[in-house]
């Protein structure tokens, strides 16, 4: 699914692992950015924080409020970013196609 405009909605980093090992990363610092065309999304003070889930093996999640400028057929990008203080840094980043939810007409 992608991003949903006018609506909170989560973005959530699931299962991030140690490369060397496999055991999940429960002590990174993760954010989250949301641009178009190279440009942070405005409605936000970016990076955001991307919080450890308690007990959830290696999950992060933020929430993005509904105020976010963001608009239907918008073409966003996320940008996730990771740092670890054993394991080093990563980035993942993902394309997503913003549609208006809910109910329309009169």
């Amino acid at each position: 699914m992608g991003l949903l405009s006018l609506n909170d909605q989560c973005v959530t980093l699931t299962g991030l692992t140690d490369k060397t090992d496999g055991s999940f990363v429960n002590d990174a610092t993760a954010t989250v950015t949301l641009q178009i065309d190279g440009v942070n999304v405005g409605g936000e003070s970016w990076p955001l924080a991307m919080p450890y889930l308690a007990t959830s093996d290696g999950n992060y999640r933020a929430i993005i409020q509904s105020d976010v400028e963001i608009s239907d057929g918008d073409k966003v990008t996320i940008i996730v970013n990771v740092t670890t203080p054993a394991s080093g840094n990563a980035n993942f980043t993902q394309d997503e196609r913003v549609t208006l939810r809910g109910l329309s007409g009169s």
